[in-house]
């Protein structure tokens, strides 16, 4: 479950700091299977918890309706969800804190191309406390309807925060747009200062300070918010705004943009902002609830205690390996299933353990050669192994023996979207880009939201000589890629020979070519 060359990477939403101290839960494998789990299936929504129903029910109802606000608020698509969206409540903290091992995050999203996980503890879903893991949710949301067009950094994650802050009060059927975020109001007075003209300007977060990156999410919400709500204070910048979104899109610098469409630097908005923030009442948008209609219904089943230790040990496999084997050798299923002992081998994967991995990858084959899980396990940890630098002295061997099985599971299970994707990127590898491109593009139709597809397919596009293709999905892969430095030096790196090729197509224009001499 590798992926396109980064399996699974975990995008937080809000780092709290809490004043606690954090021991590793090395028990916890054990302890999430002494309690009954529950699988809830809704319109979009698969649950899984073991939180008593009612607990459980509002959270469904408040995700449901979250949904359908953000696409009624604003101009984005809904497009079709072929990866389910999983949602984990767990009930116990450690249970919780063994899928990330950090306490100071409450809540995150991990994309995936096999499942999408949404992941809190106890007491954290719910719209009248943090929002924490709907940022993520509210990118994603945004950008699976197919969106092509490219906001500024800034832009792109304050509107994800004014969003996650929606305020959902069912005792008086009222949908509240626009309210503070407590946290960030405190981060802008704290005494920290970051100059706006450097948020508006920021594309990358990767070097900074964390005091401002702080900043950076609490300015961005301030400022989306106040542009959004400022014709309700009779300063109306919604014009304005457009205007600069438009000129972004279209190439413009984004401090250039800005000051072109505002009339203004951003020093003079800061001020703006400033006396906008300093109202002990600032302004915001109410609205009947009935002007959203959800579908909170859903059906429940208990999981059996194997399925349980399964589902829930992938979830522990990024960050707590040894607790996910625990759980995959549950009942010493190993021995029996075959998916059971190929997700041993992607614990060892993980720990770069890669010739035990592959041991016990030959193994699960052994026990279920058609088995398609077991076919892109397999085929994965050789393709990762021989990616990594201290990879074996046999991977032409083993990136053909990885083809084969992802052409074999494709013909098992065409639309499988991670084996396209996986293919894909072995092909480039390979030097085989065009027909990369083929599965790339297949993959990326299927899951326009997830970043690393869309880096391989400019890649391998860039590689097939398609430089004008490759330079828009760069792009956007680049603004899109958090913290994943290595990725982003990969598509940076692509993305300059993309556009070298480019302007040196478009220089040599037809009259200026020399003719060949006889």
């Amino acid at each position: 479950m590798a992926g396109p060359r980064k399996g699974r990477r975990t995008s937080t939403v809000t780092l709290l700091a809490l004043v606690a101290s954090f021991a590793l839960a090395t028990g916890a494998g054990a302890d999430v299977l002494d309690r009954p789990w529950y699988e809830y299936r809704t319109t979009h929504f698969v649950v899984l918890s073991d939180q008593p129903e009612a607990e459980v029910a509002r959270a469904i109802a408040d995700l449901e309706l979250f949904r359908v606000i953000v696409f009624k608020v604003t101009n984005a698509h809904e497009g079709h969800e072929v990866i389910p969206v999983e949602l984990l409540l767990f009930n116990d903290g450690d249970d919780y804190q063994a899928t990330i091992r950090n306490p100071y995050i409450l809540g995150y999203m991990r994309p995936d191309l096999r499942m999408q996980y949404l992941v809190t503890s106890r007491g954290v879903i719910g719209m009248d406390t943090q929002h924490v893991i709907f940022h993520e949710y509210v990118h994603y949301l945004l950008r699976n309807g197919g969106t092509t067009a490219l906001h500024p950094k800034w832009y792109d994650e304050g509107l994800a925060e004014m969003l996650a802050a929606t305020r959902l009060h069912r005792d008086t059927n009222k949908v509240v747009l626009g309210g503070d975020i407590a946290s960030r109001i405190d981060d802008l007075r704290a005494g920290i200062y970051v100059p706006l003209s450097k948020v508006i300007a920021a594309t990358d977060l990767s070097d900074w300070n964390p005091n401002h990156v702080a900043i950076f999410y609490s300015k961005s919400f301030a400022l989306v918010n106040y542009l959004h709500l400022s014709r309700i204070v009779g300063k109306d910048h919604i014009a304005q705004m457009n205007e600069y979104l438009r000129l972004f899109r279209e190439g413009t610098d984004s401090s250039v943009a800005f000051e072109q469409a505002f009339g203004m630097p951003p020093a003079m908005m800061e001020k703006e902002l400033g006396e906008f923030l300093s109202q002990a009442r600032r302004p915001v948008l109410s609205l009947p609830m009935d002007l959203f209609p959800s579908d909170s219904t859903y059906t429940r089943r208990e999981m059996p205690k194997a399925e349980t230790a399964y589902r829930i040990g992938y979830t522990m496999v990024p960050d707590n390996p040894q607790v996910a084997r625990k759980l995959f050798q549950f009942d010493r299923l190993d021995r029996s299933d075959g998916r059971y002992r190929a997700a041993l081998g992607v614990t060892y994967q993980r720990e770069k353990d890669y010739a035990r991995a592959l041991d016990q990858m030959k193994a699960a084959l052994d026990m279920a050669p058609d088995e398609p899980v077991v076919l892109q396990e397999s085929a994965d940890v050789r393709a990762v192994w021989c990616r990594v630098p201290q990879r074996p002295t046999n991977c032409e061997d083993l990136r053909e023996t990885a083809r084969v099985q992802y052409l074999k599971l494709l013909s098992i299970e065409p639309d499988r979207i991670e084996a396209d994707a996986a293919l894909g990127t072995l092909l480039e590898e390979l030097g085989e880009p065009t027909d990369a491109t083929v599965h790339l593009e297949r993959a990326y139709a299927a899951a326009p939201w997830y970043v690393p597809i869309i880096a391989e397919l400019g890649v391998a596009r860039a590689s097939a000589g398609q430089s004008a293709e490759a330079i828009p999905l760069l792009k956007r892969a680049l603004a899109w890629v958090e913290s994943d430095a290595a990725l982003a030096q990969r598509i940076r790196a692509a993305l300059e020979r993309a556009e070298v090729s480019a302007n040196s197509a478009h220089s040599e224009s037809p009259a200026d070519r020399v003719p060949d001499t006889p």
